[in-house]
């Protein structure tokens, strides 16, 4: 399979696959720990403090592309600028 993705798709599939290896850390840092119940809902501050780190690095990430490829858009003149908020 060939997939031709452009660099802002490559790049933004990078940045998931980074989150998701992020996660799945977190995930198996709490089943490590032997106080943690494998079955149960997650209640951790750890935990809880991770997940909102890497939300916040992704969203931070993303508005940072958004802004970039507005400006190029803007700086081209290929259009309107894009309006993301």
């Amino acid at each position: 399979l060939s997939t031709n993705l452009s660099p802002i798709a490559s790049s933004r599939e990078g940045d998931l696959k980074i989150i998701f290896a992020k996660l799945h850390d977190l995930y198996v840092r709490h089943t490590m720990n032997p106080f943690s119940k494998i079955r149960g809902a997650i209640k951790s501050r750890v935990f809880d403090k991770g997940i909102v780190e890497v939300a916040t690095s992704f969203n931070k990430t993303a508005m940072a592309q958004a802004i970039s490829t507005d400006e190029d858009i803007e700086n081209r003149g290929n259009g309107t600028p894009l309006n993301w908020m």
